[in-house]
């Protein structure tokens, strides 16, 4: 039995050292991550129509760079982790989008348009190389 936990321990300590090097990249290979949220107050349709003049399509954007610069261009993977909605409607029509993606960093677009009201949300980003 002490084997075992000792086996398990010493596999816990490895992984963590890849987790940590992956984080350095000091593996070839590298992982960053990170969080954008807007809470409250994105879907104003009367004041973004001001902007883009479309006042069916609303759009937000954010450039994220990366604390670390990757070797080249990193894969990115985004999604959401919170999104606020007006349930009145009953149509949510949303779309998150990464662009010009480099290995210094990137710009994450949130659209909606026609009759969707979308007060906040919050989007998880992961950037990796293999």
């Amino acid at each position: 039995m002490e084997e075992s936990i000792l086996d398990i321990i010493q596999s816990i300590q490895e992984l963590k050292k890849t987790v940590s090097d992956l984080k350095k990249g000091q593996s070839g290979h590298m992982i960053q991550s990170g969080t954008w949220k807007i809470l409250d107050g994105w879907d104003n349709p009367n004041e973004i129509s001001k902007i883009i003049n479309q006042p069916s399509d609303r759009e937000v954007v954010q450039k994220i760079t990366f604390d670390k610069p990757f070797e080249k261009a990193p894969k990115i993977y985004v999604g959401f982790s919170h999104l606020d909605t007006d349930s009145d409607t009953n149509k949510i029509r949303i779309r998150v989008a990464t662009e010009n993606i480099t290995k210094d960093g990137f710009t994450i677009k949130v659209q909606t348009w026609v009759v969707s009201r979308i007060f906040g949300f919050r989007i998880e980003w992961l950037a990796y190389t293999c």
